[in-house]
């Protein structure tokens, strides 16, 4: 049986850790740091292309931030260090395209109906 594999499993019992051999610790701290990494740029691509697309007027929020802050349950000021860390450049998309349609758009996080917001907003 591979330790270090258990390890990594979700869920598993923090009494474990103690009984781990330095070897697989250590190879724990390794992977867990590699897998932490490919999923903090995972997540930067993915912030970067929500506010590329304009994601969040899409789906009913007022901006990014919102959306972020809605679908991840992470702080505002949380939210827009991300929005600014994966793209600093990119302009806010949070207003485009909600003119028109006065139909209510789902709002993913919370289970609620948004109405768009009026272009004179």
């Amino acid at each position: 049986m591979n330790t270090h594999s258990t390890a990594l499993a979700p869920g598993a019992p923090a009494r474990g850790w103690s009984e781990l051999a330095d070897v697989d610790l250590l190879r724990t701290l390794v992977e867990t740091e590699r897998r932490q990494r490919r999923l903090g740029a995972a997540m930067v691509a993915a912030v970067a292309e929500a506010e590329r697309r304009g994601l969040a007027a899409d789906t009913g929020y007022r901006d990014t931030v919102e959306l972020l802050s809605d679908l991840l349950r992470i702080s505002a000021s949380e939210a827009r260090r991300r929005i600014e860390y994966a793209a600093p450049r990119a302009r806010s998309r949070a207003r485009k395209g909600m003119e028109g349609g006065g139909r209510l758009r789902p709002s993913l996080g919370a289970g609620r109906w948004i109405a768009p917001l009026s272009s004179s907003s």
